[in-house]
């Protein structure tokens, strides 16, 4: 998820949960802060 203020939540080991017939989606586990320049290079790759 893109924050307003430029950095990144970054999820780690995301655990997707859904309820398609409400059309719900949770993103859950550890998460970072991080800055575009920190996750590009593994976005490249």
């Amino acid at each position: 998820m893109i924050k307003e203020d430029g950095t990144i939540l970054h999820f780690v080991y995301p655990k997707v949960q859904a309820s398609v017939p409400t059309n719900l989606f949770s993103i859950n586990g550890p998460a970072e802060n991080k800055q575009i320049t920190e996750l590009l290079p593994g976005i490249l790759n």
